[in-house]
């Protein structure tokens, strides 16, 4: 007979064992995690002219106060700072939406200071490493931020897809060739957000309840839950 003390007693050993060898493959895969990111990118336009301008204690004074306008929105915004650039920041979000309005909130809130920015974004699969980001969507959000125009949140047409449906605006700013990269890319320019009516911005945001008489439609029912509403409502 199986003296199940014994049994429990080996089970838990080799489980032991396996967790310990097991731990140095799963440290090194979080470090390199696999994330789908909405990456921003954002500069200080003419921040060297600034800074010749204003001397390097005035400058500096400046530069903190940029950088705490930044952070204290991201903080609202739900973003994460991924690391400073300069005289830039690259964050990431988990939704295009939230992204853009940040943008366009830190561009408004940094003018006082009489500074101007511009910011890029897009949307790709990234890795985490050591607290940074890798992949081909940081270079590329990179490039675009480099085409954007004083003043402007440029994003990529994979970011304008995504919000489609929502009361984001965009204005066409044509196909680039972005170094590195063999095809173009289409980038556009955000506008403005319009107001939708309650109705319909409730119906493009969240899944509906499906109606099992409506014979046109699937029969199973899918309610949104409070994490898909969440998502759904921050998108836009």
């Amino acid at each position: 007979m199986i003296d199940a003390r014994q049994l429990r007693h080996t089970v838990t050993a080799i489980a032991g064992r396996a967790s310990l060898m097991s731990a140095p493959q799963r440290r090194a895969g979080a470090a390199a995690d696999a994330i789908l990111a909405t990456i921003v990118f954002t500069d200080i336009v003419d921040s060297t002219a600034h800074a010749a301008a204003l001397g390097d204690e005035r400058w500096t004074r400046v530069l903190a106060e940029h950088d705490a306008i930044l952070r204290r929105e991201l903080a609202l915004a739900g973003g994460d700072e991924v690391k400073t650039t300069g005289d830039g920041f690259l964050v990431v979000f988990d939704s295009p939406g939230r992204a853009i309005r940040w943008a366009a909130r830190v561009r408004d809130a940094v003018r006082p200071l009489g500074l101007e920015l511009r910011s890029g974004i897009h949307t790709g699969e990234c890795r985490r490493i050591h607290g940074d980001l890798a992949g081909i969507a940081v270079h590329l959000g990179a490039r675009i931020v480099g085409l954007a125009r004083p003043g402007e949140v440029l994003v990529s047409s994979t970011v304008k897809e995504l919000v489609l449906g929502s009361a984001l605006r965009f204005r066409d700013r044509g196909s680039h060739l972005l170094k590195g990269l063999e095809d173009p890319w289409r980038v556009y320019a955000f506008t403005e957000a319009t107001q939708q009516p309650a109705g319909a911005a409730n119906a493009q945001r969240c899944p509906l309840r499906r109606n099992h008489s409506d014979s046109t439609r699937h029969e199973t029912t899918r309610v949104p839950t409070p994490s898909m509403r969440n998502t759904c409502s921050e998108l836009m």
